[in-house]
């Protein structure tokens, strides 16, 4: 499987595993890095028990970003992303997640996947860990011209091309 398309009343999402030039950006930027000039914030959650329900919070980052077009977009991608199991609970996450073998972060000493969503407006990354005892999931928002510039200031071609070959906004 190479892509998973999850269809909205807002949107239509296409997840794809992120590359491994791609996958920092599932993670916290340092203060120093350009990066951390585009990140939006991240959504940060993780299943109790057996509740299919995850306790989540909202870290916002140094890009101000607080339109209701945002607003509405994040909602339905993670609501987007609970209906196709990517985020439904520990073991749906788990299993979905085993069947994109290239999302792997190999540098991680356990479990974790990297995947990217693009829109129109913004470019989100994914991480699912699917350990109990932990965050399970970080979903990175980022301002797309923002993050392009950087990309295009950066020597990764390769990430240029991946940002402008799927986009998919209703």
């Amino acid at each position: 499987m190479t892509e998973l398309k999850i269809s909205t009343p807002y949107a239509e999402f296409i997840v794809t595993p992120a590359v491994q030039e791609e996958q920092k950006y599932c993670f916290t930027q340092d203060m120093y890095s350009d990066a951390r000039g585009a990140c939006i914030g991240h959504l940060r959650g993780y299943w109790e028990g057996i509740s299919p329900v995850p306790y989540t919070n909202w870290w916002p980052d140094t890009f101000p970003e607080k339109s209701s077009e945002f607003k509405e977009e994040l909602a339905h991608l993670f609501h987007g992303l609970q209906s196709s199991g990517l985020l439904a609970d520990r073991a749906t996450m788990n299993a979905r997640c085993n069947r994109f073998p290239s999302a792997v972060i190999k540098t991680q000493f356990r479990k974790e996947m990297a995947f990217r969503i693009n829109t129109e407006h913004r470019i989100y990354f994914l991480r699912c860990i699917p350990h109990k005892g932990e965050y399970n999931f970080y979903l990175y928002c980022y301002d797309r011209n923002a993050l392009m510039e950087i990309f295009r200031r950066g020597k990764d071609a390769r990430l240029i091309v991946s940002v402008n070959i799927k986009s998919y906004i209703k």
